[in-house]
Formats: C-alpha cells, structure tokens, sequence
C-alpha cells in the first residue's frame, strides 16, 4: 500500500515551503471538483516532480498519489481538508507528518543547518562529486562515520530519494554518510566493494 518507504518521492532539488502550501490548497480544490480533478492534480505534480524520469515511473507515481489522496481527503467524516492535503504531502514523500516535513524545509532553506549539509552530502554522492563531499564533512564532521576499508564506505541515505538513473552511478561512489535529525526514517543505503546497507 502506498506510501511504502520505496515509494516515497524523491524531493524537488530546491524544496520551497511556500510551493507546498500552494499544493496542499491546490489539492483541496481539486477535491472539492471531484475525484477526476484529483487525478488531475496528480498528474500534473508528477510530471512536474519527476520530469526526468521515464513515463511508466510518472504514471505509476501518479495513480499511487492519487490513489492515497482519494482514500485521505474524501472520507465522510473529513472530507476535502486542508490539513488532510497536507498530510498526503508529506508522506508521499515518506514523511510522517506535514509539521515534520515543513520543519524539514525550513532547516533545508537554511544552509547552516545539519539538515542542509546533509541534503548536500547525499546530493555530492549522488552526483560523484568526492570534493564537495570532502568539504562537507570536513565542516560538519559528525556526518562521518567509520570506514570498513579505506576505499569502501557506506553511505547510509533514504534509498528513494535518489532517481533510478542515479542510483546505478552512486552505486560507485563511496562514503559513510549519516544524520540524526532529518527527519527522514532511513530504508536503505549506497556502498561499493560491500554491498547495500539497511539503516533503520
């Protein structure tokens, strides 16, 4: 069911809080419309959200959002609320909550937050940037964690927060990576040389 933690969508490179807000109010008017305007806004977040990946990635993303959007915000007991499209937000991101999640972008928004410098270490991985990545945890060294050899390291990362594409180049690189307040729950991890690393 979604959103399982493989699931969740990856965020946008630069997550704006204001976006989101506008988003959630979108989705709430798509509601009042109808089931058919929720597939709608689906739709066109997904291809917004996810416009590198392949369509049958966008499609399936989309009929999930949808799916879970439908079973949240038209209860008969709560139907077409904000804090509901907020909620659907959120998780669908593998948040678990919208105050997480916003509390999330705001620490992003701001660059001297462990949260930013995490998002940018994982980011550094992502694309091999091994410089970018030297410098990070060198200002923030309690990102870094112990090596198992000197060339192979783990890097322990939300697993879904990072394309397809991407993943088959990170699997290359290397470093250990991990954060205590990002609000993420962590599902999976890069390596090479040792495998693929669960971190929960």
């Amino acid at each position: 069911m979604f959103p399982n933690p493989q699931d969740a969508l990856p965020l946008p490179d630069r997550p704006d809080l204001e976006q989101y807000r506008k988003l959630a109010k979108d989705l709430v008017k798509a509601c009042k419309s109808g089931s058919r305007e929720i597939a709608v806004w689906a739709d066109r977040w997904m291809a917004a959200l996810l416009g590198g990946s392949d369509q049958r990635r966008i499609s399936r993303a989309a009929s999930q959002v949808e799916d879970f959007a439908l079973r949240t915000l038209t209860r008969p007991e709560r139907h077409c609320v904000l804090a509901d499209a907020q909620f659907v937000l959120a998780r669908s991101h593998g948040f678990v909550s919208w105050p997480g999640f916003s509390t999330h972008l705001d620490a992003l928004a701001r660059s001297d937050t462990e949260t930013a410098a995490f998002e940018a270490a994982a980011d550094a991985i992502v694309r091999g940037e091994e410089t970018t990545l030297r410098q990070l945890l060198r200002r923030h060294p309690d990102m870094a964690g112990s090596t198992s050899r000197a060339s192979c390291s783990i890097a322990a990362y939300r697993w879904t927060r990072i394309p397809a594409t991407a993943k088959r180049r990170s699997s290359t690189q290397c470093s250990v990576v991990t954060s205590k307040s990002s609000g993420y729950s962590w599902s999976a991890g890069l390596a090479r040389g040792c495998g693929t690393s669960t971190v929960m």
